[in-house]
């Protein structure tokens, strides 16, 4: 009988263990990369209902150095109200000059491996009302008239 339990229990032992490796060495997807970064960083969940239509970052190219720069551009076909509301977002017709400095300051130095984000996904401040969140080293800007959701995590 504790011949019998053993090699069950050895049996048992031995599934979870290869359940548990093959689990950790589950590759990600770039987003599921993306999102998991900016839920670390900042603390909230963008979410899934959302697109990414443009994302770069230093882990996307083969760096990971503890704290990275990523980039990432969602869309929504919706607008994101309650979300935005939850997270308080603030509003800002073409003003809030701080948060833009700090943001354009961010997407200025960029680390080396990373290319020159394309201007095509860079918010135009002038000429765009927005909405925008500091959370930590996160920046968030949501563009209603594109329904973007920029998040931009500067070098740690």
């Amino acid at each position: 009988m504790k011949r019998i339990l053993k090699m069950i229990l050895t049996g048992v032992l031995l599934f979870c263990t290869v359940f548990s490796i093959v689990g950790c060495f589950r590759e990600k997807s770039e987003e599921e990369i993306a999102r998991d970064y900016i839920t670390r960083c900042a603390k909230i969940e963008v979410p899934t209902d959302s697109e990414i239509v443009y994302s770069i970052s230093e882990e996307s190219k083969g760096f990971v150095q503890g704290n990275t720069f990523q980039y990432t551009v969602f869309e929504f076909e919706n607008e994101p109200t309650d979300w935005l509301n939850r997270n308080s977002f603030e509003e800002d017709k073409y003003g809030g000059e701080k948060f833009e400095m700090a943001f354009s300051g961010a997407v200025t130095f960029l680390p080396n491996e990373i290319e020159e984000i394309p201007q095509e996904f860079l918010p135009n401040f002038k000429e765009e009302s927005y909405y925008y969140l500091r959370l930590e080293d996160v920046y968030f800007v949501y563009l209603p008239q594109k329904l973007w959701l920029i998040a931009i995590i500067p070098m740690g």
